[in-house]
């Protein structure tokens, strides 16, 4: 079995806080680009409800130009990529149904 040093365990261990803080800075961002648009009923709707959220969304996003849908992109991939380091935090957890609500936006705009 490897054994890490002292050293190796302090360089490998994961800031929960901070990614807990780069998720909250990403999806303010993303809500910030997304402000004016509804798509809370993906929350609280029915199945259909929820599937047109998403076509909305994808809309909004492509309608902002090509430049904010790359950027929406990039956020919502830093988005997910912070996700996972601090699923243990409320704050992942308050922010789960989001974050997978963007990421189905971006798969879908990428098809």
């Amino acid at each position: 079995m490897h054994q890490y040093t002292e050293s190796d365990k302090q360089t490998t261990e994961i800031d929960t806080d901070l990614a807990a803080q780069l998720l909250l800075e990403k999806y303010e961002l993303i809500k910030e680009m997304l402000h004016g648009h509804e798509y809370h009923t993906f929350f609280t709707g029915k199945s259909s409800e929820k599937a047109q959220a998403i076509v909305a969304t994808m809309d909004y996003v492509i309608g902002l130009g090509q430049k904010r849908k790359d950027t929406y992109l990039a956020l919502v991939q830093e988005l997910t990529r912070a996700y996972p380091l601090c699923t243990t935090t409320n704050m992942a957890e308050r922010l789960n149904l989001e974050v997978g609500f963007h990421k189905a936006v971006k798969t879908s705009l990428q098809i």
